[in-house]
């Protein structure tokens, strides 16, 4: 038995709101945004100046400017609540001051970013607790809210953008707040702020429209905003009803006439059979007729749901027209043969043609012409004739396996019917497949890809199909003259995020383009976008799977065509460098012969006592130009020597154990006539062990390393060393300018061949003497690097890999 005096749960729900603690606590207002840029601040300020004005007692808690002196503005003349200062890993932090907001208890106060986490050491971990408190204790709250904070809403959010944020607040506290404030702006004008640089620092605003401040994200984000918002409307308003809503049994007064509140939704199966052509008003207008006051909409059928009707593999009257038709061509055809074939035989007419009737328009009419040829058989040719009368009761069992015979038939040819449909549909799949694949396997080129796929995707599902493709920079290439109903923002977001989205997806489902990533083994390689003949092949699964088929053929043949390319790219780089490497050894190598006699012979003429004093100095100055021709030859010579050896393995290091202070010492030496009468300073610490490397290389790369500090730096030259564990460290500083700054972050292209710190110099070289270097510490296993020194001068660092000497007693035995 029900028991009727059980409370009512709208008066158990009146009761609780008009509770005098309820009513007590203070209220919460929170200007909620789609995203960061749409000015809540601003907007929770802006109001804060007009309560003030009216003489309410406001004050600021804690609001964030983000250094927007417009928002910094409306700050004036409102009282402002000390921080209470955090110290965290070295750094100090403001935080809201709980205490001093609970001790103040002013009417309203502002505290800006709900979902804020707070710092350790604070009495709650976020800082929508530490709003329930001020709650509790009678205090109106203003706050702000990102939707991308809601929890319901952050993986969604996360998904749309692919920026996830981890500072989130309950849906309870957004739902329990009293007032909803939409602060709203369009992604156009949000993304002018953006670029005025009125949402991000001017360094910080350019990667955010490329990540998370593109078109399609901001209307996505938009949509969210306001669908939120109008949920949290309706609840108040729900609220508001059952409010002034009188006790059980009293209706009471009416709290507002609902005339046109009423939204009715609903889909009216089409009449079939006999019934379609029956008169009838309609649900629509029975609907008008039964409810004047209700607003009514009326939707027409999508033209896709008029095409599924007009499919030919559906009963259909023209079929039972037919069926009709070829009962009573087989009638007039049996009637002259009925004194010469046995009813038997005339029954095999009847269902040849059930059989025919099968085969074009399926069942219905197949067991509509069944029923019709037993009738015309026992009127026309059963006695008595032209009566349906049956004189012997044998042909009862004739009508009966006549009509199941009928009717098996033609469900087995119907059925064969649509197997035959089905089969020829795979087939088309199929053969469509292969064209595409056998087309793009003759690519060369990703146009051409890019052709062959859109031309395939369009001859499959009619309409229009675009492929676009990735820059060398990543970015999405979009067609100059976008079709109609293209958006390239979310075809961005669809290459961006690698999921499907626009027509038949829940991702931007209003769009009249469905857009599929190319995704490739490696990474996706573009976009598929197709706006199909019929929108509703998109939701028939064998037409879908086909779709994504037919894109990932196109982003793995685009793949292969990318692969291709670097492939040859490297192939012409292989040969051009050994082809180089080729030309810089023989030519080096021949102009070496006669380049030492030339330094001879400018010597003699250096050294005859019967020249004048300009004689002298010509002879000086061309054994001068001669040596550093012939440095610049070494150079050359080394360089084709050293790369052929480090790739075919034809240059041997001649590794010894050697003292690092003889080969300093040698390499000072052999470097004293470049570097003149600057100053070297050797540090080396007198307790270097031996180690173990080619002792002529190592030499060569520490005066290439003189050699270069004395071109482009200044006096005092150091050159350090010191043993570690594992590598002996040399160092080479001068104290000059130092790197220039247009190489800074990329300081390792100095040792890249023909390459010199300042391409535009009177310096002379050819920017061998680094990359020469490099291949001897590389092929020592060891590494080679450039940087500013500390109090200016530039700095190169070479370490070599280094294992502890043997025992010199061991080495005697």
């Amino acid at each position: 038995m029900i028991d009727d005096a059980r409370p009512d749960p709208d008066a158990l729900l009146a009761q609780w709101r008009a509770d005098p603690a309820r009513v007590q606590r203070g209220k919460l207002r929170i200007y909620l945004g789609a995203s960061a840029g749409v000015g809540k601040t601003w907007a929770m300020l802006s109001a804060a100046q007009r309560e003030h004005a009216a003489g309410r007692d406001l004050m600021v808690g804690v609001v964030e400017t983000h250094g927007r002196s417009e928002t910094a503005a409306l700050l004036a003349g409102l009282g402002v609540l000390p921080l209470r200062q955090i110290s965290h890993r070295g750094r100090t932090l403001g935080e809201l001051d709980l205490d001093a907001a609970l001790a103040r208890r002013p009417a309203v106060l502002l505290v800006d970013e709900l979902a804020h986490a707070n710092a350790p050491g604070s009495r709650h971990a976020k800082r929508w607790q530490d709003v329930q408190e001020l709650q509790a204790a009678g205090i109106e709250v203003w706050s702000a809210l990102n939707v991308q904070h809601l929890e319901s809403l952050n993986g969604t959010v996360g998904a749309i953008t692919g920026v996830r944020v981890h500072e989130t607040v309950p849906d309870t506290v957004f739902d329990e707040a009293e007032e909803v404030v939409l602060v709203d702006v369009t992604p156009d004008e949000l993304m002018a702020r953006l670029a005025a640089g009125k949402v991000h620092l001017p360094q910080q605003a350019e990667r955010a429209a490329q990540d998370f401040f593109r078109k399609g994200n901001l209307i996505a984000l938009r949509e969210i905003a306001l669908r939120r918002t109008a949920e949290h409307v309706e609840d108040d308003v729900r609220g508001w009803r059952i409010e002034q809503s009188g006790p059980q049994g009293d209706a009471g007064p009416p709290a507002w006439n609902t005339s046109g509140a009423l939204l009715a939704a609903g889909r009216a199966e089409p009449r079939r059979g006999w019934a379609r052509w029956w008169p009838s008003a309609g649900v629509v207008r029975e609907l008008a007729r039964q409810a004047p006051a209700v607003n009514l909409v009326e939707v027409a059928r999508a033209d896709s749901e008029q095409a599924e009707e007009a499919d030919p593999r559906r009963p259909r009257w023209p079929g039972y027209a037919w069926a009709a038709a070829a009962a009573c061509a087989i009638t007039l055809l049996a009637t002259p043969l009925a004194g010469v074939l046995e009813p038997s035989n005339i029954v095999m007419l009847f269902l040849l043609g059930v059989v025919g009737v099968a085969m074009r328009f399926g069942r219905g009419p197949a067991a509509f012409s069944a029923l019709l040829n037993v009738a015309a058989f026992d009127f026309f040719f059963v006695s008595p004739r032209l009566s349906l009368a049956v004189s012997d009761v044998q042909y009862l069992v004739t009508f009966g396996v006549m009509l199941g015979v009928g009717l098996l038939v033609g469900q087995l040819t119907a059925g064969l019917r649509f197997a035959a449909g089905v089969s020829t549909s795979r087939e088309r799949r199929a053969r469509s497949l292969f064209e595409l694949t056998r087309e793009l396997s003759a690519a060369l080129e990703s146009a051409q890809v890019a052709a062959l796929g859109a031309a395939a995707v369009k001859g499959h599902f009619g309409g229009s199909a675009l492929v676009l493709l990735a820059d060398a920079s990543d970015r999405l290439v979009v067609p100059e003259t976008a079709p109609p109903g293209f958006d390239a923002s979310v075809a961005d977001w669809c290459f961006r995020q690698g999921q499907p989205a626009g027509l038949g997806t829940a991702t931007l489902a209003a769009q009249a383009w469905h857009y599929v990533p190319l995704r490739a083994p490696m990474r996706v390689r573009g976009v598929l976008a197709l706006a199909p003949a019929e929108p509703r092949w998109l939701l028939i699964p064998e037409q879908a799977q086909q779709l994504d088929t037919l894109a990932r053929q196109i982003a793995i043949a685009l793949e292969r065509v990318h692969y291709v390319e670097v492939a040859q790219n490297a192939v012409v780089e292989i040969e051009s460098e050994r082809l180089r490497n080729a030309l810089l050894g023989a030519i080096s190598h021949d102009v070496r012969t006669p380049l030492t006699a030339l330094i001879a012979l400018a010597e003699s003429l250096q050294a005859l006592p019967e020249g004048t004093q300009a004689q002298h100095a010509a002879a000086r100055a061309i054994v001068a130009q001669a040596h550093q021709l012939h440095a610049l030859v070494s150079n050359l010579l080394d360089m084709a020597r050293l790369e052929s050896g480090i790739g075919g393995g034809s240059v041997k290091l001649r590794r010894d154990w050697q003292s690092v202070e003889e080969v300093v010492g040698s390499a000072i030496r052999a470097a004293r006539p470049a570097l003149g009468d600057r100053e070297v300073r050797a540090l080396l610490p007198a307790d270097l062990p031996l180690v173990e490397f080619d002792a002529v290389l190592i030499e060569r790369v520490l005066v290439n390393l003189l050699e270069n500090a004395a071109k482009y730096g200044a006096a005092p030259i150091e050159l350090a060393a010191h043993a570690t564990g594992s590598a002996l460290v040399l160092r080479v500083r001068d104290h000059g300018p130092g790197l220039p700054a247009a190489l800074r972050g990329r300081e390792q292209t100095l040792f890249d061949k023909f390459t010199r710190g300042q391409s535009e110099s009177a310096t002379p070289g050819v920017g061998l003497g680094l990359a020469i270097c490099k291949a001897v510490v590389s092929a020592h296993g060891g590494e080679i690097t450039a940087a500013n020194a500390p109090g200016g001068g530039a700095e190169f660092t070479v370490t070599l890999p280094r294992r502890e000497p043997p025992d010199p007693a061991e080495a005697i035995v």
